[in-house]
Formats: structure tokens, C-alpha cells, sequence
């Protein structure tokens, strides 16, 4: 039978506050407390969580520490101290003095392996920066520069390779990356090093160090020199085929842009956007999970790096880029979030009995899953498979931070709100006009000169204002004067169509303004949205 879910499309901040959740509760007492990488709610498999010996001791808890520390910072949740120092310590004991890299561990044993998974250098230093800069602690600041200085030693920038044998022979450990594809390059850039520049870019912005933002220039040098050379377009053969790494690679380098002011970098950015990444994503950030799949299902991390993207190319100066931004997150991003748990089997609850643990430990998942992302369709989840692996929930939800940080921007003398999300402020405070009949409110609590970015959807001839003179043009509206007025602004949403194709499938969604109301969801027995009939 055929489901609309009831789903969040404009309540940013409570987005933050569910993910929140997920990240604090699903640890196994069994193994150490080591987080769950794996989840299956539907499907032939295994219900229930499961353990990767890559992903588990780092990419995991790398990707929860930046998620909840950056929470904590953007919107005050109070979170549980005890859960950070649990993937702290597991962060710690994936980079040893020896291996320098991240570690595998077996899972048996609870023990390292003697292999190095070097797609999860991002997530590491990730948790080592977010730890540093809002635990102000010294031993991640040590674990980075290390981290920083092995991938000078055993990355050869010349000829854009990682030094296999000499790591080996130096270390005792064998390199691998774990996201690969068969008939891929076992160490491929995008799945490395190239997602890794953002996370180096942010260790250089919270502490100064010179030597992460040179390493992250140098690699952008060698990729833009090796990995760019070929013709514009989606290549999996250049890119790879797990997707996830070109999309962080591409915000990788685009934080590396904002913090340089490379514009030259900014538009190859732009230009990928145009060129290539339609080829794996729609215009509402949906990507697919994997360049070799033939269906829909794509995965939520992807659209988050794409969320990322835009967030810097709207504050560049380009702010079709914002009105993307909000298109993403309230037509796909949010929607996909598992708020609504009525499809999921009761019986779900009990999965863990066959286990042996406890219940103490295990009881409640279907409850505790809420706030999850994972794989969706443009449009809904998957019939058969519905699963929200636990990296995911962290990467999107460090998205969802820096979006809940670019609604509004002040710079110099003007504010600028470039996503009409609610807003709380010392200046102002606005109300979001998609809940409020069209009809953004601004209230003042102290004068302040303010502008607007107007929705692509709208019939400008028949915008009004009251409480303010105005004026507008291409994208903003200003508001002229100072004043403490209370000012509405109608914002008369037009009706459309918009029609995408993907891999020979069509996609079509009903507009509210830049917002969808309903959508053609073909077969899909688990929608977002309304069907458009």
C-alpha cells in the first residue's frame, strides 16, 4: 500500500535537534561501546546494526564528533560529555604512532589490523580539528600535524600517487581504501586525498597552522594538474564510482576557495556544477549512491556535500547558488530525514533478542532510529531496502550546520538573509513565509539595514510590502531606512511544473514558489510527498 510520510521540509533547527539523537545512543557494550556503521530496517538481510572493521573505529566517530560538536556550537544542544569522550578515544586509537593513518580493526580481537584505510583521512581530521576548536584540545592538535606531516612524506605530489611500498616497508602496514570499486584504482584521489582537503582546510581556519594550508593548495595543484585534465563531463573512469567522494572532493575545494579567495577555483567549481554533477544529482541535491547503479537510490551525504557547495558559491557572489540551497534542503534533504516511523515494523524493536545482549542495551530501535538519514529516492524511500547507515546521519547534519549559519550574514553595514528559514536574532527576528501564508514578517528590535533574497518562483509584479519603503532588483529586496516597524512582506508563490530526467527516468514535481507540494512517484510505496496527479 502506497504511503505519504509526513515529513519536515522548513523546520531547520529541529532537523539538528532529531540527528542529534542517533549519534548519542547507538554504541555496542559488546565491543568496547564502538559505534554501529551499519543499519537495515527493510530489506532481505539482517534487520538491526552492524559493525565495519574500516568504518566503525574512525569514519564513524569522526564524522559524530564533528556532527555534535558542530551542533553544540550552532544551536545550543546540550549533549551527553560521556558519548565524546567514547569516540574521542576510539578517534585516538585509530591513528597510532606507528601507523599514522587510520587503522582496521578486527572485530573479533577488538585489536588493530595491519592495514590502513586511507578513505577515512577526512573523517579523522574532522573529529582531530572539531575537537581542537571547540574542546580546545592539545592531543588532536598533535594527532593532525602528524596526520599532515605522514601525507607529506608518503604522498608524492609530482606524480600524484601515494607511495605505497616505502609506507610498507616504513611502517608495516599495508594501505587500502575500502570505498573502492572494482576495476578502480585501489588508491584513487577522490576517494583519498581529495575528499581529505576540506577537513585540512578547517584545521588550518581553527588554528592558523601554515602547513595545512599549504598541503591542502599543493593538493589541489596536483588534482587540478592530474585528475582535471580531461574533457568537462562526469567520467567515472576519472572520478570514480562512489560518488560520495567526488561530491566531498568538489566541497573540499570549494572551502579551500572561499578561504583563499581562488575565484579561478571557485568557477571550475561552477563549472562542474553545470557540467558534470548533473550526471549523477538532480536540482534538489538528490545524488546517486554510486555511478554503476541503475536505479534511484542515492545516498544523503552526497546531497550534503552538494548543499555545502552552494552555501560558498551563494556567498561568492552568486546567490542562485542560495535559492538552491534552500531548495535542497527543504525538497530533499529534510524530507528524506526518518521523522516518521509508522512503516517500520514494531518487531523491529525485538530484532536484537537473537543476539544475546540485553535489552537494556538494545531495546527500542525503531524509536531511537529517528532523526537518521540514508539512501533515498528523489522522492521517498526504497520498497525493499530502506536503510540509514550511521556515517551518514553525521556528515549531513554538519551540512545542516553550516546552512542553520548562512541564513542570515552580516557584512559591513547591510544583513543579508539568504535562506527564509525562522530566524532569532539581536537585530531581528524573521518568520519563515512558507509557513505563513507567503507572507515573510520581519520584526525589528533595533534598526538595521536588511535585504532579502527573493525566491526564483514568484510574481514580482505583485510582491507588497508594508511597513518599509523598498526596492529591488535582479535577486533582493531591500528595505529602505532605518526603522522598528514590523514589516510583511507577501511573496505571491506561483505555481509550476518542473520536470528533471535521470538515467532515462522522468522526474516531476508540483512548486509552491521554490517548494514542492506534490510529485509523480512512480511505484514508490514510501513518498515525501503527495502524489501529482
Amino acid at each position: 500500500m502506497k504511503q505519504t510520510l509526513t515529513v519536515n521540509q522548513r523546520n531547520l533547527e529541529w532537523a539538528i535537534r532529531q540527528a542529534v539523537q542517533p549519534m548519542q545512543t547507538f554504541f555496542d557494550p559488546a565491543k568496547e561501546m564502538l559505534p554501529f556503521f551499519h543499519n537495515l530496517m527493510i530489506g532481505e538481510a539482517k534487520i538491526g546494526n552492524g559493525h565495519h572493521e574500516s568504518f566503525s573505529m574512525s569514519h564513524v566517530p569522526g564524522r559524530w564528533l564533528n556532527a555534535l560538536l558542530h551542533a553544540e556550537d550552532a544551536v545550543g544542544i546540550h549533549l551527553e560529555e560521556d558519548k565524546i569522550e567514547i569516540l574521542q578515544m576510539w578517534v585516538y586509537r585509530s591513528v597510532s604512532d606507528k601507523s599514522i593513518f587510520p587503522l582496521c580493526l578486527s572485530l573479533d580481537t577488538m585489536n588493530p589490523k595491519p592495514y590502513v584505510d586511507l578513505h577515512n583521512l577526512r573523517e579523522v581530521m574532522h573529529a582531530l580539528t572539531a575537537l581542537y576548536r571547540f574542546r580546545n584540545d592539545s592531543k588532536a592538535y598533535r594527532l593532525a600535524c602528524r596526520l599532515i606531516n605522514g601525507v607529506d612524506l608518503y604522498f608524492d605530489f609530482e606524480h600524484f600517487c601515494f607511495l605505497t611500498e616505502k609506507y610498507k616497508t616504513q611502517t608495516g602496514f599495508t594501505p587500502i581504501c575500502c570505498a573502492s570499486t572494482k576495476g578502480e584504482p585501489p588508491l584513487a584521489f577522490p576517494l583519498t586525498f581529495g575528499r581529505y582537503i576540506g577537513p585540512l582546510v578547517k584545521f588550518y581556519e581553527a588554528t592558523g597552522y601554515p602547513k595545512a594550508l599549504d598541503q591542502a593548495i599543493r593538493l589541489k595543484d596536483a588534482c587540478l594538474k592530474h585528475l582535471f585534465c580531461t574533457k568537462t563531463g562526469y567520467q567515472s573512469t576519472t572520478f570514480g564510482c562512489h560518488t560520495h567522494s567526488t561530491t566531498s572532493m568538489f566541497s573540499s575545494l570549494a572551502q579551500l576557495a572561499r578561504v583563499t579567495g581562488d575565484t579561478d577555483l571557485l568557477l571550475i567549481i561552477q563549472d562542474n556544477m553545470i557540467n558534470s554533477l548533473p550526471s549523477i544529482s538532480s536540482d534538489f541535491g538528490w545524488c546517486v549512491e554510486n555511478d554503476r547503479r541503475s536505479d534511484l537510490i542515492g545516498e544523503s551525504n552526497n546531497t550534503a556535500d552538494l548543499l555545502e557547495i552552494c552555501l560558498i558559491l551563494g556567498q561568492a557572489g552568486f546567490p542562485d547558488y542560495y535559492r538552491r540551497s534552500e531548495r535542497i534542503l527543504m525538497n530533499h534533504l529534510l524530507p528524506s530525514q526518518l521523522m516518521d516511523l509508522s512503516f517500520l515494523a514494531p518487531e523491529n524493536n525485538e530484532c536484537w533478542r537473537q543476539s544475546g545482549l540485553s535489552k537494556e542495551d538494545y531495546c527500542d530501535l525503531v524509536t531511537r532510529i529517528k532523526g537518521a538519514f540514508g539512501f533515498p529516492l528523489p522522492f521517498g524511500y526504497p520498497n525493499d531496502h530502506v536503510g540509514f547507515n550511521w556515517d551518514v546521519v553525521g556528515g549531513v547534519t554538519s551540512a545542516l550546520c553550516e546552512a542553520w549559519r548562512h541564513r542570515v550574514l552580516k557584512e559591513d553595514r547591510l544583513t543579508s538573509i539568504q535562506l527564509l528559514y525562522n530566524y532569532r536574532g539581536d537585530d531581528f527576528q524573521l518568520e519563515d513565509p512558507y509557513g505563513n501564508g507567503g507572507i515573510a514578517t520581519i520584526i525589528y528590535h533595533r534598526p538595521v539595514n536588511i535585504r532579502l533574497l527573493l525566491p526564483e518562483h514568484i510574481d514580482r509584479c505583485q510582491i507588497q510590502v508594508r511597513g518599509a519603503d523598498y526596492y529591488m532588483d535582479k535577486h533582493w529586496l531591500y528595505i529602505i531606512g532605518d526603522t522598528l516597524e514590523k514589516v510583511n512582506i507577501h511573496l505571491p508563490f506561483t505555481e509550476t511544473i518542473l520536470t528533471e530526467n535521470f538515467h532515462g527516468t522522468r522526474l516531476s514535481y508540483k512548486m509552491q514558489g521554490d517548494k514542492v507540494i506534490a510529485a509523480q512517484t512512480g511505484g514508490a510505496k514510501l513518498s515525501f510527498f503527495p502524489e501529482n496527479k
